[in-house]
C-alpha cells in the first residue's frame, strides 16, 4: 500500500477512521442489500450517499487515498441514482457490494496487505460504469451450489446456524454475503457459522465474515456470534485479524482455537 498505509497515521486518528467505518459500512451494506431485493426508497439512497460521503471525509483526513477515491465513486453512484440519472441494478449492487469489501479490508491492517493499486483502478473502473449505466450483466456460474454447501438452517428458534461453502472464494462470498444477512433478519439470539466444510477462504470472504459480525454488533438486541469447527490455520487468520476477540471460536476436534 506504500503510501496509503494506514500504519503511518496517528492511532488516535486510525480508531476513528475504523469507528467512522463502523457506523456508515452497516448502512452501505443493508442499504443496497434491501436494494437488490427491491425493498429500498429514496430516504435510504440519500442514506447511503451520505454514508459513502462520511467515509470519504474520514478517510481524506486520516490520509487513506484509496478509500477516498472508492467512497468518493461509490457517492457519486448514489447521487445519480437519487437524481434517477441511473438505476442501481442487481449487477450495479454487485459492484457496489464488491467496494463496500475492500473498504473493509483497507481498513484492516492484515486484510489491507491484499489490495493495491491495480485492485483500486480495476474497482474504480467498474464503480465508473456504474455511474454511466455502463455496467455489463453478469452471467450466472455454471457449476450449481449443493444444499450443503450454502445452507441457512433453523434449528430450535432462537438458534440460526450457517453451514459455510467448502470453496468460500469470491464468487461465494457474494452470495454469502445475502445469507448471512438473511440470518440477521430472523433476529435470533444466536448465529453460528459452521466452518466444517471449509477448506478454502479467500480474503474477501474473510472480509465478508467481518462486516457480518460488524454488522451483528450494530443490531439492537444484538445475537451472538459463534464459529464452530473452524479448521486450525483459519483460526490462525482470525487471530491476526482480531476476529477471535469478536465472536466465539469453536475449533474442529483435535485442533487448538486459541
Amino acid at each position: 500500500m506504500a503510501e496509503n498505509s494506514m500504519g503511518a497515521a496517528d492511532p488516535g486518528m486510525l480508531e476513528l477512521f475504523r469507528a467512522e467505518l463502523d457506523t456508515h459500512l452497516p448502512t452501505l451494506s443493508h442499504g443496497l442489500l434491501s436494494l437488490e431485493k427491491g425493498q429500498v426508497d429514496n430516504s435510504q439512497i440519500e442514506g447511503m450517499m451520505r454514508a459513502a460521503h462520511s467515509i470519504k471525509g474520514a478517510a481524506r483526513i486520516v490520509g487513506v487515498s484509496m478509500a477516498v477515491q472508492v467512497a468518493h465513486a461509490m457517492e457519486d453512484c448514489f447521487t445519480g441514482a437519487q437524481n434517477q440519472q441511473i438505476t442501481l441494478t442487481s449487477e450495479a449492487v454487485d459492484v457496489l457490494l464488491n467496494a463496500v469489501d475492500v473498504l473493509q479490508q483497507i481498513c484492516d491492517p492484515e486484510l489491507a496487505k491484499d489490495v493495491n493499486e491495480q485492485t483500486i483502478q480495476d474497482l474504480l473502473m467498474r464503480i465508473s460504469q456504474v455511474k454511466d449505466g455502463k455496467i455489463a450483466k453478469q452471467e450466472p456460474p455454471a457449476a450449481s451450489v449443493t444444499s450443503r454447501d450454502v445452507l441457512v438452517e433453523t434449528q430450535n428458534p432462537p438458534n440460526v446456524d450457517v453451514v459455510l461453502p467448502e470453496v468460500f472464494d469470491d464468487g461465494e462470498a457474494k452470495r454469502m454475503r445475502l445469507k448471512l444477512v438473511e440470518s440477521l433478519e430472523a433476529m435470533p439470539e444466536r448465529i453460528n457459522l459452521d466452518f466444517q466444510h471449509v477448506k478454502e477462504l479467500s480474503v474477501m470472504a474473510l472480509a465478508v465474515i467481518a462486516a457480518f459480525v460488524r454488522d451483528a454488533a450494530q443490531c439492537r438486541p444484538h445475537p451472538e456470534i459463534t464459529f464452530a469447527s473452524v479448521p486450525n490455520e483459519i483460526a490462525r487468520v482470525m487471530r491476526v485479524t482480531d476476529l477471535a476477540q469478536m465472536i466465539r471460536v469453536e475449533a474442529k476436534a483435535g485442533t487448538d482455537a486459541r
